[in-house]
């Protein structure tokens, strides 16, 4: 049974990403089908069938079901106006992708993770390339040679939690749809795993006072505490 309600998804304004039945469906079950999203597509992005398609085959190849999507997609990635740089320090931490809550880019933000996932640009090159796959990504994620300065997922963390803050988007964006993939797929064994290996390395803006300590169920992975 999910834990959001789908009333987190905003369907009255330009520019967003609409799922017509969901929101007045039963909770209880996984009935949630891709072609029941429509969209009213934002200006940088042409919506015709060739890209809803190429979405669909995207979320397919991460193990999900388009007939029955799990309501966890519908968890929310919250918009967080872009946070003051002052009196903030800038650290380089491995984190996990589940403490990432939502996004300072407003084209992004204030929907569901889905929807920040079917908005995303470049999709049907990653189909073409071949370049995003879970085994990909779960190594790529990690690689602090891959993730360099200026191409680094860059995150700020706010009093809602850890947000997408430049750099990122569209990588934290196909993470957490893997994430989630494996995490409701009902084997106990891969949930289990999931929660401990989807981690990426990222620079990190942290408000003065702040401190972090390693994650107990990871000693690479770090938490982040008010002094």
């Amino acid at each position: 049974m999910a834990l959001y309600s789908s009333s987190i998804l905003y369907i009255t304004y330009n520019n967003s990403v609409t799922v017509s039945r969901s929101i007045s469906r039963s909770r209880e079950g996984n009935d949630m089908k891709l072609s029941e999203v429509t969209y009213t597509a934002p200006d940088y992005l042409a919506m015709n069938e060739n890209k809803f398609t190429c979405r669909g085959y995207i979320l397919q190849t991460f193990g999900f079901y388009l007939e029955a999507l799990p309501d966890e997609l519908l968890e929310p990635c919250i918009y967080v106006q872009k946070p003051s740089k002052q009196n903030i320090q800038t650290i380089y931490r491995k984190v996990y992708v589940r403490d990432i809550v939502g996004t300072s880019y407003c084209e992004y933000g204030g929907e569901s993770w889905l929807a920040t996932f079917l908005k995303v640009k470049r999709l049907d090159y990653y189909i073409k390339s071949g370049c995003v796959t879970k085994g990909k990504y779960l190594r790529m994620m990690k690689m602090p040679d891959f993730q360099r300065p200026g191409f680094m997922v860059h995150l700020s963390l706010t009093s809602d939690g850890l947000i997408v803050d430049g750099n990122g988007n569209h990588r934290v964006s196909t993470y957490k749809m893997m994430y989630l993939s494996d995490i409701t797929c009902g084997n106990l064994e891969i949930v289990e795993k999931a929660r401990r290996q989807y981690w990426l390395y990222a620079e990190i803006d942290i408000p003065n006072g702040y401190f972090h300590e390693k994650n107990q169920e990871n000693d690479d992975c770090y938490s982040f505490f008010s002094s």
